[in-house]
């Protein structure tokens, strides 16, 4: 893959905007607390894995190239959070991720938009469908996911309309050779 062919633009989905939030201070500050870490050890290792790439991707780097949106659809998906607490920081960061997603320009979010209804039917998740049409009205080169029971099990098909789905650790493992043009 050429330097012209990373994916940069990438739309985040609900489960990495969660994480980003989560795991905040260890992703942005590289600083684990020990209630972190325990939390972070409780987690399956590939969900450990993609942690540790996100930290990495979005860890203190001052020249990153890396443009992150997210969809207003996410907003609506942290919106329903039971935990009143959760869901208020899930919210203020998830408008703020918004926020830049908007001013990044080039943006038009239009999540209602059916243009495609019925290319994505194979997802079983209404929510899920639009997301991947999110990601290809916002001409994101890949759509970032932690969604390994739904967006990833269905990769292959998602891919087949020219949607790149990656993991965290996968997008790690791509932009990794190029990153030290960045730091």
């Amino acid at each position: 893959m050429n330097l012209a062919e990373l994916p940069l633009r990438v739309l985040l989905d609900t489960t990495v905007v969660q994480n980003l939030l989560v795991f905040g201070e260890y992703i942005f500050d590289n600083y684990l607390t020990e209630e972190l870490g325990r939390k972070l050890n409780t987690l399956p290792i590939h969900l450990q894995d993609d942690i540790h790439a996100l930290r990495n991707i979005f860890g203190p780097v001052t020249r990153s190239p890396v443009i992150p949106l997210i969809s207003a659809l996410s907003l609506y998906e942290l919106s329903l959070t039971g935990n009143s607490e959760k869901r208020a920081s899930l919210l203020d960061w998830g408008f703020e991720l918004l926020d830049y997603s908007i001013n990044v320009g080039e943006y038009d979010d239009r999540s209602s938009n059916t243009q495609h209804a019925s290319e994505f039917d194979f997802l079983p998740d209404k929510n899920d469908r639009h997301l991947v049409r999110e990601c290809i009205r916002a001409k994101c080169q890949a759509l970032i996911t932690m969604d390994y029971k739904t967006i990833l099990r269905f990769r292959s098909l998602i891919e087949k309309e020219k949607v790149t789905v990656l993991s965290p650790s996968e997008w790690w493992a791509i932009l990794r050779p190029w990153w030290s043009l960045w730091v």
